[in-house]
């Protein structure tokens, strides 16, 4: 069963910013960057590119399961499913790494949603065709993008082991059959590194961004039980969308910057909005 969906061409994702002026807008600026390791580098030559000095802290990393057995029995039964759901480039990667695994590939899967470009590339670097990207890339605006009535459909969420239930629920709750598939691990960092947390704790910092809620859970337990400047407003923080701007609010910071698009040029957009107006 499919119906129709805007395609995936018709998305309108920002492009990395090129702002040409003689000075770069961020020059001087200490940066700091919160992502795993492996998904950093580039958002750090973007901040690059604009003059800032991007440092790199991971607050959290991705594993893989330790029991494949029930991943592996669902991917075999892929085609019983409408459409295949993903909210994170590390949910399609442990995905495309399974398929391969019982020699499979993305062709038995019907129809595939995208939460946004950057998770949809890779859906496409792995061989496989994304039917649908929501407008507002978040949880919120793929059930939006979706028909009310979803009765008689069959979702499988692929999902990390913290993600919400926004989605599944929001899917159930217009009818849809949803099969919920925890295929990766967050894991929080079991110490700071030190000399990070010492320009943290003493404002040497600009700003340090967030891209996702597990982002801010692992840079909080990397704080210690003084007051950080980020709850004081010493040092600035930019989040890369509204699920991300209400973790941090929750946990007692404030957000300065939130991107208006929920990517990372979009993110770098507008750091160097916010910078510009502030009359950096």
């Amino acid at each position: 069963m499919s119906f129709s969906a805007r395609p995936a061409c018709d998305r309108g994702e920002m492009v990395e910013p090129s702002i040409a002026q003689e000075q770069p807008p961020l020059k001087g600026l200490r940066v700091l960057i919160t992502r795993p390791k492996a998904r950093a580098a580039g958002f750090g030559e973007m901040l690059n590119a604009q003059g800032a000095e991007a440092l790199f802290m991971p607050t959290f990393s991705i594993a893989g399961l330790k029991d494949w057995a029930r991943v592996d029995d669902c991917l075999g039964r892929l085609e019983g499913y409408d459409w295949i759901v993903f909210t994170s480039g590390h949910g399609v990667d442990f995905f495309a790494e399974r398929l391969r695994a019982i020699g499979c590939d993305f062709s038995t899967a019907r129809s595939i949603a995208a939460v946004g470009p950057a998770t949809a590339s890779r859906v496409t670097a792995h061989g496989g065709s994304v039917a649908l990207i929501p407008r507002r890339h978040s949880a919120e605006g793929m059930i939006d993008a979706l028909p009310a009535d979803l009765k008689g459909y069959r979702f499988l969420f692929l999902r990390g082991e913290l993600a919400r239930a926004t989605l599944p629920d929001g899917l159930r709750s217009r009818g849809a059959v949803v099969d919920e598939l925890t295929i990766y691990r967050t894991v929080l960092p079991t110490g700071p590194d030190t000399s990070i947390m010492d320009l943290v704790r003493s404002g040497r910092l600009d700003l340090v961004t967030f891209t996702s809620s597990s982002s801010v859970e692992g840079f909080l337990q990397c704080l210690d039980a003084c007051q950080s400047p980020l709850e004081n407003g010493t040092i600035q923080v930019a989040s890369i969308g509204p699920q991300t701007s209400q973790t941090l609010r929750d946990s007692g910071m404030h957000v300065d910057i939130e991107a208006q698009v929920s990517t990372l040029p979009g993110l770098v957009e507008a750091i160097v909005h916010h910078f510009r107006k502030s009359g950096y």
